[in-house]
């Protein structure tokens, strides 16, 4: 009786010792999973930003350069009074030109700004993705060997329990024949109920 103590004991400080190690691995993988939205989070709220600004900023130059052009206009049609219908055409239609040409290179810039950035950003995700992958299959590997350990080990240990637990129980000893019938049965119907 002694011995199936000890045996349940040590089998139940073996489970403690896997569940104290899948409950560390599982709130590790939290933290990963939760550090990953964060500085994903972190890269979508400044990507924003900077290209809040970029926009801001490009706006503010339009509204510049439209007044300026404005005012120049102005300017020159009161100089130019004197001179031909003509001229002043060909005059207004390069200032046009030359504003459009302007708001066309802003607009190239602002969108080759908004592609880095872009680029930027996904490279930052592909690298959290990278690492949250490799801690997984670590994490993976380490619960696998663990594992797999433990299971040699009942293995190892199972005859010799069987062997005293039949001595007990039967009143005699049975043969290894037998014995490993016994534990390949016991182990077959453990994974059936997911014991192991």
């Amino acid at each position: 009786m002694n011995i199936e103590l000890v045996a349940v004991f040590i089998l139940g400080t073996a489970l403690a010792v896997v569940l104290t190690a899948y409950d560390k691995k599982v709130r590790e993988l939290r933290n990963v999973l939760a550090n990953k939205k964060r500085i994903e989070d972190k890269a979508r709220l400044k990507a924003d930003r900077i290209i809040d600004d970029a926009r801001d900023k490009a706006m503010s130059i339009l509204r510049d350069i439209t007044s300026d052009a404005e005012i120049n206009k102005k300017e020159i049609e009161s100089r130019l009074g004197e001179a031909s219908d003509q001229q002043l055409k060909e005059y207004k239609e390069k200032l046009h030109t030359i504003s459009k040409d302007i708001e066309v290179e802003i607009v190239r810039d602002s969108e080759e700004f908004k592609k880095a950035l872009e680029m930027e950003t996904v490279g930052i995700q592909r690298a959290a993705a990278r690492r949250y992958e490799e801690e997984m299959a670590h994490t993976e590997e380490e619960i696998e060997a663990y594992k797999a350990g433990k299971m040699k080990e009942t293995e190892e240990r199972i005859p010799g329990i069987v062997k005293q637990v039949s001595l007990q129980v039967l009143g005699k000893a049975i043969s290894p024949q037998e014995h490993g019938e016994l534990i390949k049965q016991a182990l077959e119907e453990a994974k059936k109920a997911n014991v192991i």
